[in-house]
């Protein structure tokens, strides 16, 4: 029995597509979405970790909100990241749920 699915460690800018890839096969079916994305930042041998700044979870809030609008439950955040992301996460999503009160009155 299927009770959630999850996303780990990943650059944040491709989770979109598997939620969409996700809510397009499961039918109809409510399955609990969570998210822990990475910090986006690349890594190669010859510069290590760094952040070319487009696709990163820091620099760019409608990941967040194409997460919540694509049903996702709970986010988190994995390698690479620390609490002030995970401070930032909170803001944006309430700053959604903000959106969605205004949108349902």
């Amino acid at each position: 029995q299927l009770i959630g699915l999850g996303l780990n460690c990943i650059a944040p800018i491709h989770v979109t597509r598997y939620l969409k890839s996700v809510h397009d096969t499961a039918e109809g079916r409510h399955i609990p979405l969570v998210v822990y994305p990475n910090s986006g930042e690349i890594y190669t041998a010859e510069k290590g970790w760094f952040d070319d700044g487009s696709d990163n979870l820091r620099n760019n809030e409608k990941f967040i909100h194409e997460w919540l609008n694509n049903g996702v439950q709970f986010i988190g955040s994995c390698c690479r990241t620390d609490a002030e992301d995970i401070a930032r996460i909170r803001d944006r999503v309430e700053t959604w749920k903000g959106q969605e009160r205004e949108t349902a009155l």
